[in-house]
């Protein structure tokens, strides 16, 4: 405990003696007391104590996947062992749980040097896609000149078609009868089996009976 002389704020740089601690990640606390006594909520900082007898080298790294299983501990990924070195960029092959629902996750990285101690973990974003095999296209949706929304039919419509990889046909669209003369834009989207829809494509259309495209 440390007294200092009655402030309102107190703002400075303070000597603080640190203890025999091992080497590796520790918490600072600090809190304060006014003149009445009481003591305020106590303020964590991160430190990192590093050794000074000897250069470290990294000898392991841990990924994981979303949660922090603990450090040392494997959870959903994997603790790898590598040869002693005093940096480490090269590519790596990580093994994604089969588990991992399709979506946005994060990948954590994290090394270990010789003396045992890890370092803070470095996060990614992924994206995983569902499934391996090949895209097929189930459905397709068009519109006329506003966005009704995604799978919304507005005022064109939504058709289902044998899944395929590569729709290339002559297809049938159905002009509404409320459509006045003049130019309009004709936007098409297609759906995959996952239930994932493109981006749209435009075409500039006259109204007519029936509009073929290919």
């Amino acid at each position: 405990m440390v007294s200092v002389s009655p402030n309102a704020t107190y703002q400075q740089s303070v000597p603080i003696q640190v203890p025999d601690l091992g080497g590796g990640i520790h918490y600072l606390y600090v809190r304060a007391q006014d003149e009445y006594g009481r003591w305020g909520l106590a303020e964590r900082t991160l430190l990192m104590i590093e050794s000074i007898h000897a250069t470290q080298q990294l000898q392991a790294y841990q990924y994981y996947f979303d949660e922090d299983p603990g450090v040392g501990i494997a959870g959903n990924g994997a603790i790898v062992p590598i040869t002693p070195t005093d940096s480490f960029h090269q590519n790596v092959t990580l093994s994604v749980p089969s588990d991992l629902s399709s979506g946005i996750h994060f990948l954590y990285v994290r090394f270990q040097d010789t003396s045992g101690r890890w370092g803070l973990a470095d996060r990614k974003m992924l994206l995983v896609q569902p499934g391996t095999d090949t895209m097929k296209i189930t459905a397709y949706q068009y519109y006329f000149d506003e966005d009704p929304g995604v799978g919304m039919t507005g005022n064109g419509a939504i058709v289902p078609v044998t899944p395929t990889t590569d729709l290339n046909q002559a297809i049938s669209i159905t002009i509404p009868t409320t459509l006045s003369s003049g130019v309009h834009n004709l936007f098409i989207r297609a759906r995959d089996q996952y239930g994932r829809w493109s981006i749209t494509d435009k075409r500039y259309s006259s109204p007519v009976a029936d509009l073929w495209m290919s």
